[in-house]
């Protein structure tokens, strides 16, 4: 019965302008679009510089599994800009002996879990 902004009031979360995450959101906002930084990841020796600690920790046995956020915004190997998250899957399933992995993906409408 109360009118939207005394449902908004009531919420464990508070609505913001994303132009204000830098200085009026919380911690649980982690960055902003205008943070995110990309590696070439589809270049082998780029994958292999940024995923040697993790292929040492999985080889030494210290992890069981890893964790992927996001990969959607991974180039394809042609060159095209567009995202390869299959590809870049691959690859480190290959490079981590098949290791359990976990990834947190919105997938389009023609994308297969």
């Amino acid at each position: 019965g109360l009118p939207l902004p005394g449902v908004l009031d009531h919420q464990w979360y508070r609505l913001g302008w994303w132009r204000l995450a830098r200085t009026d959101l919380n911690y649980r906002r982690f960055f902003t679009i205008s943070d995110l930084i990309a590696v070439r990841v589809e270049d082998p020796g780029v994958f292999a510089a940024t995923h040697a600690k993790v292929v040492e920790l999985v080889r030494d046995g210290v992890v069981d599994g890893v964790r992927v956020d996001h990969p959607d915004g991974l180039a394809d190997p042609a060159g095209y800009g567009l995202a390869d998250p299959a590809g870049y899957l691959r690859r480190l399933r290959e490079a981590t002996g098949g290791r359990w992995t976990v990834v947190e993906k919105i997938l389009a409408r023609d994308e297969r879990l």
